[in-house]
């Protein structure tokens, strides 16, 4: 409703905010650093160009940034992208190298005047030794040399491929000499094989490219040690290769892709008692598998798929001057694997069936700098892994029928940093872990008057959350674990008879969580520990004649047991430690005119606490029993007895007793309470 000026860091975090999760949401693929790159890139610079002190890299530019990530390659492709990778990270045919000194394809290059595989040399000087100059060229122009062969079913066609060439230049009067010279080399090779045999068939191919080009200046005195030197070169490789294998049981495709470029470049200056030298080289690589693999058979098939790609760069620098010395070393590595698993079976009344699917992401980033030996330097390791499998069993004759499902899904997530600068040195380490499992498992049985049936789930969940940090010689570190699982089980049955029928049916369940967390600072350690258990458990059977007759017996139960402790910097340890139960049974008799019942409940509670180095206690059990008959008629008799007891801290505290009792009968004299509980 109003509008304000502001300054500060506060509200200009907001800005920034705001326009990296829109950068996020165009491009959701982007990782972090792509995103802090793209910020500081778009940036509109002020004051001093390029970075400064006092203004940074500039003013944020929202659209510019926005724009910019719309348009960007994710340097690592999210889950859902990687399962559908199918692009290779390079061309055979492109010229991969990130060089501005590449020559050209061969080609692309002149074809020779000499006959292929022939080098061709020319040699020239003129003047003195005063003054003068000389030349020499050597080229060896681009031809490929092919041979075949064939044996026992397999044909190999392999073919390469040979270029290089060199020159040197040089010219001198009294004092100096100035030599130039460039070189380049190519070389590739192809193989090709095939087999077609009675019981399979296969191929594979190859194919590797290496070039690399060299260029030097260097201009000395021919009087005094003094001069200077340049030199750069690059060296660019490809490679590629497939292999397919078929049989009638099995079909497996493997395919590979990868790249290296690399450029560098020296300047040198030296002189009597003097020498400088500055020094710079750029990598970039690259590398792509992927491998399939079917096996069919009579009984089941199986299905394996995986998926491997990496890219990196990095940056080296160097320079000295005399005595002095900077060297520097930065760049990043990205790894994505993703693999998944299908395989099914059956043999007679058994079938079954897995897979599995798994993905992972390694970014790793270094960036160091060493000035007279002094390091400051900083890397970092990000890991995430997901991981589902699933299995699925099966079995069924006729009279036995079971099944088995379990799932089961993981996630780890670690980060690590590391940095120095000199003797200081500085790391933090977190990792975060979950992982739940979940199964069922039936089974039903029927074997002439019997059938029984019986089912199972269980479910579990772990969590774990871990960092550590070391800050000169300062350690520090904090640890937490949860677990949670849960277990349910029923039960039923069922028995025919001539002159009966019995049916029962039982349940039980147990759930238990627990926890952990424990952390250091320095020479203080703190931790805590609990964990809860509850345990329920219910049955029944009745039986009914056909004569009407019919007896019921049941029971029913529940547990629970908790702990938790502390320890704090001291030492001084802290707990309680709680348990209680109940149970309860009972009976049913019918009869011709009436029926006759049994009861009992009891319990138990119990506490133990250790404070300060004090330990107290106490606890309480109790039951509670009861019969009694009732006729059709509306005469009954019963009892009923109740008792309790307690302790405190080892000793018994008064109990209670209680016995009560009572009987009607509709005919009967006098005043009468029919007070049947």
């Amino acid at each position: 409703s109003t509008t304000e000026t502001k300054q500060g860091t506060s509200i200009a975090a907001a800005f920034v905010t705001n326009t990296i999760s829109q950068m996020w949401a165009a491009n959701p693929s982007l990782n972090r650093q792509q995103i802090k790159n793209i910020l500081l890139k778009t940036a509109s610079d002020i004051d001093v160009p390029g970075w400064d002190e006092r203004t940074g890299y500039g003013i944020l530019n929202p659209q510019l940034a926005i724009a910019t990530a719309t348009e960007t390659i994710p340097a690592i492709p999210v889950l859902a992208a990687t399962k559908q990778l199918t692009k290779s990270l390079i061309d055979a045919d492109a010229n991969v190298s990130n060089s501005p000194n590449s020559t050209a394809k061969p080609s692309e290059r002149p074809t020779a005047t000499n006959a292929p595989g022939t080098p061709k040399t020319t040699s020239t000087s003129t003047g003195d030794y005063n003054s003068g100059t000389s030349s020499y060229t050597t080229e060896l122009a681009p031809y490929t040399t092919t041979s075949t062969s064939s044996s026992n079913g397999t044909t190999i066609t392999n073919s390469q491929t040979n270029s290089n060439f060199s020159n040197t230049e040089s010219s001198w009067d009294q004092n100096a000499v100035n030599t130039n010279s460039k070189s380049n080399s190519f070389n590739e090779s192809t193989s090709d094989s095939s087999t077609n045999a009675a019981t399979y068939t296969s191929k594979n191919f190859s194919q590797n490219s290496v070039e690399n080009t060299n260029q030097s200046q260097q201009n000395y005195s021919r009087v005094k040690y003094e001069g200077t030197r340049n030199d750069q070169s690059s060296y660019l490789q490809k490679s590629r290769s497939s292999s397919n294998y078929t049989s009638p049981e099995q079909t497996t495709n493997t395919t590979a892709d990868s790249y290296r470029n690399s450029f560098s470049q020296s300047d040198s200056q030296y002189g009597t008692d003097y020498a400088i030298n500055n020094g710079n080289r750029q990598d970039d690589w690259g590398s792509k598998s992927t491998s399939t693999t079917h096996y069919t058979s009579s009984t089941g098939s199986s299905l394996n798929n995986s998926l491997t790609q990496i890219q990196g760069k990095a940056d080296w620098t160097n320079s000295s001057n005399g005595n002095s010395s900077i060297n520097t070393h930065s760049g990043e590595e990205s790894q994505v694997n993703s693999s998944n698993y299908e395989s099914s079976s059956s043999s007679g009344f058994y079938k079954n069936g897995n897979s599995s699917d798994n993905y992972s992401v390694i970014n790793s980033t270094w960036d160091n700098t060493t000035t007279d030996g002094k390091t400051v330097g900083s890397n970092s390791r990000d890991t995430y892994s997901e991981a589902n499998s699933n299995y699925h069993s099966s079995y069924d004759d006729g009279q036995s029928k079971n099944t088995s499902n379990q799932s089961t899904y993981t996630v780890n997530q670690s980060q690590e940093t590391n940095s120095s600068n000199g003797p200081s040195y500085w790391h933090n380490n977190r990792n975060n872990n979950y992982s739940v499992s979940q199964g069922n498992d039936t089974q039903n049985y029927k074997n002439g008057p019997s059938t029984s049936s019986h089912n199972r789930d269980t479910y579990s969940l772990s969590k774990s959350n871990s960092s550590s940090s070391n800050s000169e010689g300062k350690v520090s570190s904090k640890n937490s674990q949860e677990n949670y699982s849960e277990n349910h089980a029923q039960w039923e049955s069922e028995y025919n008879a001539d002159t009966y029928t019995t049916q029962s049916n039982s349940d039980e369940s147990t759930i238990t969580a627990t926890k952990s967390n424990s952390s250091t600072s320095g020479s203080n350690s703190t931790s805590s520990n609990s964990s809860d258990t509850s345990r329920t458990w219910n049955s029944q059977t009745v039986t009914t004649y056909k004569d009407g007759q019919r007896t019921e017996n049941g029971s029913s139960s529940y547990e629970k047991w908790s702990s938790e402790s502390t320890y704090d910097s001291n030492g001084v340890a802290s707990s309680v430690s709680k348990y209680s139960s109940w149970s309860e049974s009972y009976s049913k008799s019918y009869f011709k005119g009436g029926y006759s019942w049994t009861e009992t409940v009891s319990g138990y509670d119990s506490e133990s606490v250790t404070k300060g180095g004090v330990y107290t206690s106490n606890g309480s059990s109790w039951s509670w029993t009861r019969s009694g008959t009732v006729w059709d008629d509306g005469r009954n008799n019963w009892s009923e007895s109740w008792s309790k007891s307690s302790w405190k801290d080892g000793e018994y505290l008064p109990g209670e007793y209680e016995v009560t009792g009572g009987s009607f009968h509709p005919e009967g004299t006098g005043t009468q309470m029919n007070n049947l509980p």
